[in-house]
């Protein structure tokens, strides 16, 4: 038996033992222990030269890392689902939000649309528009509340607000 195997054999229960006391999960500690025995054999001329107790805190230092990579990959997954999953709700939603502004009066879809979208003010709409600003409020306002009737403030319900 050469020592790469002598080390699987021997430490085999550490590996196993020291994965689940920190994964608290006994699939993430299988895959923690098969990481390592990876890491064992491609490391196998630092290892030969080691002595035991060395063995043991490489082994110690090793499991450690391998959870805290696992950690940090399934976090940035799970930040991505979170991200997709948003994205996906906001496309959702702002394709339905369009399909109602364009049942909307033209110029009140327009006044909507310049002040959500664009992010413009009253005034800037207004100029454009050669209404007053105080009639682009109005309308706004008016095209709000049709919008409101046309979804039953079921939009308003989930906190999603115009």
């Amino acid at each position: 038996m050469d020592k790469i195997e002598e080390i699987i054999v021997e430490y085999s229960d550490l590996i196993a033992d020291y994965a689940l006391s920190i994964a608290h999960d006994k699939d993430l500690a299988d895959d923690i222990g098969q990481d390592c025995y990876i890491k064992i054999i491609n490391n196998h001329l630092l290892l030969s030269r080691l002595t035991p107790s060395q063995i043991r805190c490489w082994l110690f230092t090793v499991i450690k890392n391998i959870l805290i990579d696992k950690k940090r990959k399934r976090r940035v997954e799970n930040i991505q689902l979170e991200i997709a999953s948003s994205y996906e709700d906001k496309i959702l939603l702002t394709t339905q939000v369009e399909k109602l502004l364009d049942e909307l009066p033209e110029d009140e879809g327009k006044i909507v649309y310049s002040k959500y979208w664009l992010g413009m003010t009253s005034q800037e709409i207004a100029e454009e528009m050669e209404l007053s600003p105080s009639t682009v409020r109005w309308k706004l306002q008016k095209a709000l509340g049709r919008l409101r009737e046309k979804v039953g403030n079921c939009l308003w319900k989930q906190n999603y607000y115009l």
